[in-house]
């Protein structure tokens, strides 16, 4: 047998009416693919009825017989595929894609109109593989195919798709999306890479767009104007103002730009709408203001954070924290009680807008408050802030936020409430915590979420006596709390916890993978190589697993996975491409630079600013290139990084 495997045609054992085993080679395949054209209607039906019952074995020839000159076995043969397309599509979400992906992947555009239901399924996972099916053809059919999945899926298949759709610069694709994208993250997405691509063609469309109120997407429409045309002129934005326009993002819009270019019409319009104190637009036109140098500004919003009317004080509340006006802390600080639960809530949004620790102890009291949804949002603020304050580490502990929220936990917290105000210091609640947990063994308790978490909260405080429960705690159902342990687990450095880490790498869920890969490769565990280097290759699998994968293996000096960096360096997922390129700076091989070089040429702005991070690190040099650049400058600096590249590897 050369290609097909080996296919049972009748199974039955002779001697029971029935015929005996028949198995199938490539050179009886070739000849039931020539029968497709037979003279005879039957032998035609026959030789269609055997390779559908042949499956997989029978995919390469009748790929190949899509070519045929006949028509009637271009037909069959594409309606055969079709047929197995169904088949496959369905063994997507088996636990081992990989021969189904593949097999998809030689059909092609046969396979499309199958694919096409993958919104069917509730795997993301399968999302992912489909977009990437519909990618690896460059045809101009694809691109329908990939708006369906920026549409219709979510995660990291709709966000491969809409990169996909920008490398190949389809422009009216990517307008489909910025109108109706399925979420606005994605819409804006879309827009960011219509800015990036920088095509003035497109504007006659846009305003048309624009100027009917009921489309969609109006406000992102409206960015794109501005981005492409910096010179929109005063008298063409200002009518977006006017109250016939109820559009709030729209308004939101222009008054971000108005505050740039604006002039004096802008200002008065500015200062009446500061006046109507809408909390939907306050942030922008109090930013747009302090642009303008508007000197009564702060005092307007002061006066109004104490307004009788508790829409007024919550806007106050919105503008004061888009400004960062870190003098009205104390006057927000007031608000946290105010009789109005909303106000209450705008008080603590406020403060977590100011980014700085010095507002924790404020917060501090309210994690024992009575309402819990109120404690939840304390909790959170406190995780936005962040730093290196011990609650706010307590805080960042992975289901602190809904242990909090529960009343059962309640107690708990007043405990540590009331330490924090008899002692006065951050330190005496995280020493406080440490204390609760030996004082009520929960190192050991029988829920293993309560004994998990305390050997979470023992490890970051410093407490070695939890690094062996850590281990156990891989096994957690909760997701959030086995990559919290995952994360711990390469820093920790002990290598008994490898087998358990092994173990993990297959979790299900594509952050906990990525953490326990990262772990065996800072614990330099080469007995796990070949399994993540087959993650690594796995085109299933998910980009930032293969992307840390191929870090790892390269941190371990795999050889066996050397030659494979080059292959991954040009793969379709940039994030993949960067985990190559990666691979390849710690190797010292040189190739890592052409890969760096398309990323930042192609890459959105986080991938771009990784790859000028690690192509600066490796050749110390940046021809002033900076990824958050607009375009022009971008192409300028790129321009000088081909022309060093053409004479550095010719040399």
């Amino acid at each position: 047998m050369n290609l097909a495997v080996l296919y049972i045609l009748l199974t039955a054992a002779p001697g029971h009416g029935e015929e005996p085993t028949i198995i199938l080679g490539d050179d009886d395949l070739k000849q039931m693919v020539r029968d497709l054209g037979a003279e005879t209607f039957q032998e035609r039906e026959k030789a269609s009825d055997e390779l559908r019952k042949a499956g997989a074995a029978s995919s390469p020839f009748l790929i190949e017989a899509t070519r045929s000159k006949d028509p009637e076995v271009r037909a069959r043969a594409e309606s055969l595929l079709r047929s197995l397309a169904q088949i496959l599509m369905a063994d997507l979400i088996s636990a081992q894609p990989d021969q189904a992906y593949s097999q998809l992947k030689k059909m092609g555009p046969i396979a499309f109109p199958i694919l096409e239901g993958f919104a069917e399924f509730d795997e993301p996972r399968v999302h992912y593989m489909v977009a990437r099916l519909f990618a690896a053809h460059d045809t101009t059919a694809s691109l329908d195919y990939l708006v369906r999945v920026v549409r219709f899926s979510d995660g990291l298949a709709r966000q491969f798709a809409l990169e996909e759709l920008a490398h190949r610069k389809a422009i009216e694709h990517l307008l489909l999306c910025v109108e109706d994208g399925g979420t606005e993250d994605i819409q804006e997405k879309a827009a960011a890479h219509l800015i990036e691509i920088a095509d003035k063609s497109i504007l006659p469309r846009l305003w048309k767009h624009l100027d009917n109120r009921e489309n969609e997407g109006r406000a992102l429409v409206l960015r794109i104007i501005i981005a492409l045309d910096p010179q929109t002129s005063e008298d063409k934005l200002l009518p977006f103002l006017e109250a016939g326009d109820e559009s709030l993002s729209v308004s939101n819009e222009v008054i971000t730009h108005l505050g740039f270019i604006g002039g004096e019409k802008t200002e008065k319009q500015l200062i009446r709408m500061l006046n109507e104190m809408n909390p939907l637009t306050i942030a922008t036109t109090s930013l747009a203001l302090r642009r303008f140098g508007y000197a009564e500004l702060d005092a307007i919003l002061s006066k109004k954070l104490f307004s009788n009317e508790s829409r007024e004080r919550r806007a106050a509340l919105s503008a004061m924290s888009a400004l960062r006006l870190t003098s009205a802390i104390d006057a927000i600080s007031e608000l946290l009680y105010d009789p109005d639960r909303n106000t209450r809530f705008g008080a603590i949004s406020a403060l977590a807008g100011m980014r700085t620790t010095v507002v924790i102890p404020t917060l501090v009291p309210l994690l024992a408050d009575a309402d819990p949804d109120i404690r939840t949002e304390t909790v959170m603020a406190i995780r936005r802030i962040g730093g290196t304050s011990p609650i706010a580490q307590l805080a960042l502990v992975p289901g602190i936020p809904r242990l909090i929220k529960n009343q059962t936990a309640l107690p708990w917290c007043i405990h540590l409430v009331r330490t924090f105000l008899k002692e006065k210091t951050e330190q005496a609640v995280a020493d406080e915590a440490v204390a609760l947990i030996y004082k009520h063994n929960l190192i050991k308790h029988s829920d293993p979420a309560y004994r998990d978490l305390a050997a979470i909260v023992l490890y970051r405080n410093g407490q070695g006596v939890a690094e062996k429960y850590l281990i156990k705690a891989l096994e957690n159902d909760d997701e959030f709390i086995r990559l919290a342990v995952a994360k711990h687990l390469g820093p920790m450095g002990d290598p008994d916890a490898i087998p358990a880490l092994i173990e993990a790498i297959d979790d299900e869920i594509m952050l906990v993978q990525r953490a326990v890969i990262y772990a065996l490769g800072s614990l330099d565990a080469k007995q796990a190589c070949p399994k993540i280097r087959r993650l690594m290759l796995d085109e299933t699998a998910w980009p930032e697993v293969r992307k840390i994968a191929a870090t790892s293996l390269a941190t371990m000096l795999y050889e066996p996975a050397f030659t494979d960096f080059g292959h991954l360096s040009r793969d379709k997922d940039l994030e993949v491409r960067i985990g190559a390129g990666s691979a390849l700076a710690t190797l010292g091989n040189i190739t890592c630079i052409p890969t760096f070089i398309s990323i930042m040429k192609e890459g959105n702005a986080h991938q771009r600013r990784v790859a000028q991070m690690l192509l600066q690190q490796y050749t110390h040099r940046s021809f002033g290139f900076n990824a958050t650049d607009d375009k022009v400058s971008r192409d300028a600096a790129m321009e000088r990084w081909d022309a060093w590249w053409e004479k550095y590897a010719n040399e």
